[in-house]
């Protein structure tokens, strides 16, 4: 009965270490990028994708209580739009889905720096921002 509870913990000791090993040299990112991707998801509170169609939603700016003539209040910001990766998608392809052209994949990486390591291993379910652009 001794020897079967001593195997039991062998055995589960030897599943535990196998896991921790395999999650830590999993291909891709380090366990501190992933762990940073998962912290910044949880701040961020907005839409998973917006369509192209989709316009950002319009917001009134509040009144204005002053009664200078000369001061104008900023106009609301816009939100971004986050697009999530699936796979298969580039960032030339993800550029001419939103601008109607692939060269402006720099815009992208460079709103993403802290997402996008090497522009040519985006990963699907990656959520990268797509700024707007004049």
């Amino acid at each position: 009965m001794k020897n079967d509870v001593k195997i039991g913990i062998l055995i589960g000791t030897v599943l535990v270490i196998g896991i921790v090993l395999i999650i830590s040299l999993w291909p891709g990112q380090s366990v501190d990028q992933r762990h940073h991707d998962m912290f910044q998801e949880q701040e961020v509170d907005m839409p998973i994708s917006i369509d192209k169609e989709q316009s950002p939603p319009k917001k009134t700016p509040p009144p204005n209580k002053t009664s200078a003539k000369n001061i104008e209040t900023p106009p609301p910001a816009t939100p971004p739009r986050i697009h999530t990766v699936t796979a298969g998608e580039t960032l030339s392809s993800i550029a001419m889905k939103y601008y109607g052209t692939t060269s402006r994949t720099k815009i992208i990486s460079d709103a993403n720096r802290h997402v996008i390591n090497d522009k040519n291993q985006i990963r699907p379910t990656m959520r990268l921002i797509i700024p707007y652009t004049e």
